[in-house]
């Protein structure tokens, strides 16, 4: 990963600990759905990176490679919301897109506050 983005990714996982952690207290799977969003956003987060560069450095060459691997990212977004559709009892759709969304409210409050 960039070294931009270690220092955001760092302060949203420990963002994510603490509120699941407090969370844990009214529900296990509002916990559990934080983090398997705050994970799958990292994941989105270095995959999308990874296909930006790629399409970058090979520019005209495979195309359709990388247009794939855009899709797979689609893909990889939904997870926490595949997993809440199947394991209601588990995991739940709002909190999954709150570790999805917090990745990128703590990489725009680094921004404003220029820390980041």
């Amino acid at each position: 990963m960039i070294d931009e983005l270690k220092k955001p990714v760092k302060y949203s996982f420990i963002a994510s600990l603490i509120i699941s952690f407090a969370l844990l207290f009214v529900d296990y799977r509002y916990s559990l759905s934080v983090l398997v969003g705050n994970i799958v956003s990292f994941l989105y987060l270095y995959k999308l990176q990874n296909g930006i560069t790629n399409l970058l450095y090979y520019q005209n060459s495979n195309q359709m490679r990388i247009f794939a691997l855009f899709l797979t990212n689609l893909f990889v977004l939904g997870i926490p919301f595949y997993l809440a559709a199947l394991f209601p009892n588990l995991f739940s759709f709002v909190f999954g897109a709150l570790g999805l969304l917090l990745d990128k409210i703590v990489i725009y409050i680094l921004t404003f506050t220029g820390r980041g």
